[in-house]
């Protein structure tokens, strides 16, 4: 009687065993928030999953932008935290950051550093995904500098770059070769973008103009305003233009 209960015991942890086993493969394909999980972590509804690189041209995702820009009401607009970044987006704010650093000073005061991110939904099965970097900090000059970029495709829609000195500069020499004219600037722009500038600038106020550049696919036009003097002010902004 007892030889027979082991060999049913047998025969049952036997059974558990390749049902545990034939169970296996499909739990280690689809740990939770992987492909094929229908829970577990990542994006909350997956808003952008028709916006990745490439799946809107630039011209589009500028007229979207630009109606995140005027708070448009008729634009979803999400706040999404922990969201990936692309290489390129990471990149572009990088840069174009750079580009404006005037201030040489070797241990300068950060007073707001954020980065904040966002999904625009269009509301015709299009969205598009965007981060905001802002930061200001003061060294030998008060810094504030902001940009909007495609945290997809790296497209910079709109920065602001304002420096100003916190005392007279006599000997200021532009060490960090900070571009000191329009020209220098929509040049060094269009290189670190990957865009070419399509014709020349326009300009329509005392310091404003637009530029058009060329991303090869689509042509988009930016808002532009320079204010440099040498020494005494920094004061740079381009905003996309929508369709």
């Amino acid at each position: 009687m007892r030889h027979n209960i082991k060999l049913i015991l047998a025969g049952l942890l036997s059974l558990a065993l390749l049902l545990l086993c034939a169970a296996l493969p499909e739990f280690i394909r689809n740990p939770a928030g992987e492909p094929g999980s229908t829970e577990g972590p990542g994006p909350s509804g997956d808003p952008a999953s028709t916006a990745g690189p490439g799946s809107l041209t630039l011209d589009r995702r500028a007229a979207y932008f630009a109606r995140f820009f005027v708070s448009d009401e008729t634009l979803s607009v999400q706040r999404e935290y922990n969201m990936p970044v692309s290489e390129k987006a990471a990149s572009a704010i990088r840069a174009v950051t750079e580009l404006f650093l005037i201030d040489t000073a070797e241990n300068p005061t950060v007073t707001k550093e954020e980065e904040t991110h966002y999904v625009l939904n269009t509301g015709d099965g299009d969205a598009i995904r965007l981060v905001k970097y802002e930061k200001r900090w003061e060294g030998l000059w008060e810094n504030y500098f902001t940009i909007d970029a495609d945290a997809d495709t790296g497209a910079v829609y709109y920065f602001y770059a304002s420096s100003f000195p916190l005392q007279t500069l006599d000997s200021f020499q532009n060490v960090n070769g900070v571009p000191e004219t329009l020209n220098e600037m929509l040049t060094a722009f269009a290189a670190l973008t990957g865009l070419e500038m399509s014709g020349a600038y326009v300009k329509t106020g005392q310091v404003t103009y637009t530029q058009a550049f060329s991303d090869g696919e689509s042509t988009v036009t930016y808002d532009i305003y320079f204010s440099y003097v040498p020494a005494k002010l920094l004061d740079v902004k381009m905003t996309i233009r929508g369709g």
